[in-house]
């Protein structure tokens, strides 16, 4: 195999993992009105620098929105929360 083929194969699985933690968020987020970044790493066993990023591109994409000044249930902290688009 060439290189330009295993980078593409790597590529795709790459993303394919990333749409995979995309759904695992949104499906959590239909499930409950609002949730903290922590909340969601705990709820969906992703790394919390993965939720970061897997919230950021669903922003970018209109589907999650911010909600602030919620008590995060893992911090006790008033936190940002996110959810779904009213």
């Amino acid at each position: 195999m060439k290189q330009a083929q295993i980078n593409s194969y790597l590529a795709t699985k790459e993303s394919a993992f990333k749409l995979v933690q995309q759904e695992h968020v949104l499906y959590l987020l239909r499930g409950y009105q609002r949730l903290t970044l922590n909340e969601i790493s705990e709820q969906t066993n992703i790394r919390l620098s993965s939720v970061c990023a897997r919230v950021n591109e669903l922003v970018k994409e209109g589907l999650v929105t911010d909600y602030p000044n919620k008590k995060d249930t893992v911090t006790g902290r008033n936190n940002t929360a996110w959810g779904l688009p009213e």
